[in-house]
């Protein structure tokens, strides 16, 4: 994990929620730490990790995520 993955980690968990985190960093810290991401049809995608699935939807049309 890079220094500006561990940013992204650190503000992912911080109190209070930032509003800022980009999806694209997100996506890039889970691959970076293990995890493996499927896109899915529309905006539907599936991160895995550690025998732990998430489906979720990304956020669109804009790139931060949502709280």
């Amino acid at each position: 994990m890079n220094k500006k993955q561990r940013k992204i980690y650190d503000a992912i968990f911080a109190e209070p929620i930032r509003r800022n985190i980009v999806w694209d960093d997100v996506v890039t810290l889970i691959k970076a730490i293990g995890g493996t991401f499927t896109q899915g049809d529309g905006s539907r995608v599936r991160f895995d990790f550690n025998n732990i699935s998430l489906n979720i939807h990304s956020p669109h049309p804009q790139k931060e995520l949502k709280r």
